[in-house]
């Protein structure tokens, strides 16, 4: 669950910031809590992250991707998959 740019989350106030960092992080529990895998991101990204407002560029992806890969090889051994 992305945490949007930072060049859109400035343009708002610090309360509303909260209140998106907030709904990022219950959004993110709520799916573990009916089962599903899920992560937050995209609090420590910059600008160039971002193509738009939750739309990653390559650098973004690159990021994701290394945030992403240890959960899924997680998930692969969990499963039985590197058995």
């Amino acid at each position: 669950i992305t945490a949007n740019s930072p060049y859109y989350l400035r343009r708002l106030s610090a309360e509303e910031r909260q209140m998106v960092l907030q709904s990022v992080l219950d959004t993110a529990d709520i799916w573990r809590g009916v089962g599903y895998s899920s992560i937050d991101f995209g609090q420590d990204y910059t600008d160039t992250d971002f193509g738009d407002r939750d739309h990653l560029t390559k650098f973004g992806g690159w990021k994701l991707a290394a945030r992403v890969a240890p959960e899924v090889k997680a998930m692969a051994e969990h499963l039985g998959y590197l058995r």
